[in-house]
């Protein structure tokens, strides 16, 4: 169930989303969300709610998203589902000073909030095995 509820709250709050770019004519970014929400969007966000702040980079991302759903994601997907999760203010790109390759993320307020919905808490787990564990004991 808790999972139901994060897929509504999330879809609701890309909705607010659009409807306040629409109602205040602001420039904004709907590219990424005008068909709807692509599921490996929603993924990734999954894999960011459960990294320790400050350790969400783009590689650690990828090896949870691997490590969760038994699939990789492709670094340009990956590049874009931040850009648009950024878009709508979920999560706070940061650029890495020493890797220009790598991103630093870091979840908004309101991204905080769905991580809430998603794992029931703010914990966020050290290791991919530590967060695995907590998923198979729901």
């Amino acid at each position: 169930i808790r999972n139901i509820r994060f897929d509504f709250e999330f879809l609701k709050f890309i909705r607010k989303y659009k409807e306040r770019i629409r109602d205040k004519r602001i420039r904004g970014d709907l590219t990424f969300y005008s068909n709807g929400v692509m599921y490996h969007i929603v993924l990734v966000f999954k894999a960011i709610a459960t990294l320790p702040d400050g350790e969400a980079n783009s590689e650690a991302i990828a090896e949870r998203y691997l490590g969760f759903f038994g699939q990789s994601v492709a670094q340009p997907s990956l590049a874009r589902s931040l850009r648009a999760l950024s878009a709508v203010g979920l999560i706070k790109v940061i650029d890495n000073p020493f890797d220009k390759r790598m991103l630093n993320i870091k979840l908004t307020k309101e991204g905080a909030n769905l991580q809430h919905l998603f794992i029931g808490s703010t914990k966020q787990y050290a290791t991919i095995k530590e967060a695995l564990l907590h998923y198979n004991r729901r």
